[in-house]
């Protein structure tokens, strides 16, 4: 199924979103729940975080036209200083047989501590988790086939046994209609 655009960016349709929460919801889990939002208008609408909507204001920012997602150029991690120790960022990496891998280029010093593990230079496939990389990876297929934002939010337990709501944006960024790149910023609060 192919999404209908709302012409606001969100999808008229919530196939896709449907389909990529039931098979999250599949994958054994860290304590980890989630809930999506893709496109445009509902994620204005639904991202809780003021830091988030600040970054994907940004991001709407460096579109340069209504619907077209940016250049990787486009971003400069150094206009937001704040955001640095919370973001990741994956280059797609084709194999020879299609199919894409991501390769984290930056992963903060703050998801480091939060996921006990350093990512900067590996694949997602590489994460220690095995659960949490492969929800990574359906989440980021999900972004790079719609070339649409992405909020998720849910309870978490980190990897030092801390119970986390985390609620996160995954951007998409490219040339034309492929997708290069994509970002993700995460806020997250300790609960008891």
């Amino acid at each position: 199924m192919v999404p209908g655009d709302a012409g606001d960016g969100s999808l008229v349709s919530s196939f896709e979103a449907t389909s990529l929460t039931s098979q999250l919801d599949s994958l054994p889990s860290a304590s980890a729940d989630m809930q999506l939002l893709v496109g445009e208008g509902s994620m204005q609408a639904g991202i809780r975080s003021a830091d988030l909507r600040d970054m994907f204001d940004h991001y709407l920012s460096l579109r340069p036209s209504k619907g077209v997602m940016p250049s990787r150029e486009a971003f400069n991690p150094a206009a937001l200083p704040r955001h640095l120790p919370n973001i990741f960022l994956v280059e797609i990496e084709l194999q020879p047989d299609g199919r894409p891998n991501y390769r984290y280029k930056v992963f903060g010093t703050a998801l480091s501590v939060l996921f006990g593990a350093e990512m900067t230079g590996k694949l997602v496939s590489e994460f220690p988790d095995p659960n949490r990389a492969e929800r990574s990876r359906r989440i980021l297929d999900h972004v790079a086939l719609l070339r649409r934002p992405v909020r998720t939010a849910g309870n978490f337990v980190s990897k030092n046994g801390m119970s986390v709501f985390g609620e996160s944006i995954v951007l998409p960024f490219g040339e034309g209609d492929k997708v290069t790149h994509v970002l993700a910023d995460l806020d997250y609060d300790q609960h008891d």
